[in-house]
């Protein structure tokens, strides 16, 4: 007997189109399903899980270094907390933009020291004065015992460099 691939497509397409003709209403549910799902997963990546986990949090050194990207103003007090941090260096050069608010008046009204460095991009660029404010402050934090978290927009360029 021989084989015939265009002869096997064409009874598995038949069995398929059949099938979802016979099942309408199943198949466009599962259509609708699929749509919403891929929906929910975009809308997911696209901003809603930074509502419910920090961005890009990790442990550079645990008990004194974290890192992470901007944190949600939803977020920042238990995430400070969660980890005791008492330090905050911020190289986002987010004046005013994203959680940037909410994340002043947390860290004022906890009480923690925080040092915002400017003039670098989000390609982890930058004049090297700035990386060497952030680092001396990251340094001080260390040597005063003071566990830090070093943020930037994303957490993965600036953050990562520095």
């Amino acid at each position: 007997m021989a084989f015939r691939p265009l002869t096997i497509l064409r009874s598995i397409h038949d069995a398929v189109w059949g099938t979802i003709r016979a099942n309408k209403v199943v198949f466009a549910a599962n259509i609708l399903l699929f749509v919403g799902g891929v929906g929910l997963l975009v809308l997911w990546i696209d901003g809603w899980r930074n509502r419910y986990l920090p961005k890009n949090f990790g442990i550079v050194e645990n008990g004194f270094i974290y890192r992470s990207g901007q944190v949600h103003g939803d977020l920042i007090e238990d995430v400070l907390k969660e980890h005791h941090i008492r330090a905050v260096i911020d190289v986002s050069g987010d004046t005013g933009r994203s959680h940037e608010a909410e994340q002043l008046a947390v860290v004022e009204r906890m009480g923690l020291e925080r040092t915002t460095v400017e003039g670098l991009d989000g390609h982890g660029l930058g004049p090297i004065e700035s990386y060497a404010t952030a680092f001396t402050a990251l340094v001080e934090a260390r040597r005063a015992g003071k566990p830090a978290l070093v943020h930037c927009r994303a957490g993965s360029e600036r953050t990562g460099a520095l």
